[in-house]
């Protein structure tokens, strides 16, 4: 691949930073790393080759952008810290630990110099973009609902690690993987404007972690589409990530991950067998290309993110207050974020 000219900082460098430093290195960039971890630096060194800084400000003194892969607690601290210096950012989902937070980037990222890009993947993959040609097309007519599962069978992530830690993490399961089927089913509805959420979480008796690791929600938007949504961490049936989205023509049931799309209308059933092609490596060119263009990328963009952030902590006010929350965008924290101790660079 022919070098482009472009060098990236993974700030935190676990198994999604490594991941995402393959893919650019793979695209021709030049990669550095931060973490405050030994061993995560060591295998950063032996990976690629690569320099690691200890502390970020002076990394930013090397880079052209960064990717922050450090837990949702730290993203508001690097994500402004970052666009301030004027570096291209590329933040992983969620995009922060709160909305509040996350409406924090927004703010500074809505007159920074540099672009920013929020990492959700799925939308990349081959069976959603076919979909959404589709859609497009006027196959299922306007759509009317979706529903949108991340259940695991059994997918609980370390314990003891800061996935189920709270205070770190703004949460368990919901803020995890249902953040995707948040996200993704959003995008296939155009992101309409939210109205109404309901939603409660749950967390099995024999758990040792102090975040929920089931959810359930209703999301109801202006426009009249609405969502239904399943998140699990570990639960008694098989896994589902299927997204079923009904339309008033026809409907469709794809499964990120699997690239099969099922059609369905006037009693047909039709499918669609997909080539699968890495969607993370994907959406590492698109925020190459915004990156080198200098232009907001097209999707993946700071706006939507927030809408999904909103929904996240709607759904926390719901479950807490055991009723639809009304009016939304009535969350309130107040305050900022304390200064992180050593581990916030620990990896995702």
């Amino acid at each position: 691949m022919k070098p482009t000219n472009t060098t990236i900082g993974i700030i935190g460098l676990g198994n999604i930073g490594h991941l995402h430093a393959e893919r650019f290195v793979a695209l021709g960039a030049d990669v550095v790393g931060i973490d405050s971890n030994d061993d995560a630096r060591r295998r950063f060194v032996e990976s690629f080759t690569a320099p690691v800084f200890d502390d970020h400000h002076d990394l930013f003194t090397v880079v052209d952008a960064v990717v922050i892969a450090v837990p949702n607690t730290y993203h508001e601290r690097y994500a402004i810290a970052a666009l301030e210096a004027g570096l291209d950012v590329f933040l992983e989902k969620p995009m922060a630990d709160t909305w509040v937070n996350a409406r924090r980037i927004a703010d500074v990222a809505a007159t920074a110099d540099g672009v920013c890009m929020i990492g959700f993947h799925n939308r990349y993959r081959p069976v959603v973009e076919q979909f959404k040609r589709l859609q497009l097309a006027g196959r299922f007519g306007e759509l009317t609902h979706v529903q949108a599962n991340y259940v695991r069978q059994n997918g609980v992530p370390e314990h003891g690690g800061w996935f189920t830690r709270g205070d770190i993490s703004g949460g368990g399961a919901l803020i995890d993987i249902g953040v995707h089927a948040i996200d993704l089913a959003l995008y296939l509805l155009d992101f309409p404007r939210v109205e109404e959420v309901v939603g409660t979480t749950r967390r099995g008796p024999d758990r040792s972690f102090d975040v929920e690791d089931a959810a359930s929600a209703f999301i109801r938007c202006a426009d009249g589409t609405t969502i239904s949504l399943e998140v699990a961490w570990r639960t008694n049936g098989s896994d589902n990530r299927a997204f079923v989205i009904d339309g008033i023509d026809g409907s469709a049931e794809l499964t990120p991950g699997d690239e099969r799309l099922e059609l369905f209308d006037g009693g047909r059933r039709t499918v669609i067998n997909i080539d699968r092609i890495d969607p993370y490596e994907r959406q590492a060119r698109a925020f190459l290309d915004a990156v080198e263009r200098d232009v907001d990328p097209k999707r993946n963009t700071v706006e939507e993110a927030l809408a999904v952030q909103r929904v996240i902590d709607d759904i926390y006010q719901s479950s807490g207050l055991e009723h639809v929350n009304g009016p939304l965008f009535s969350t309130a924290e107040q305050g900022v974020s304390a200064n992180p101790p050593r581990h916030e660079l620990e990896s995702r």
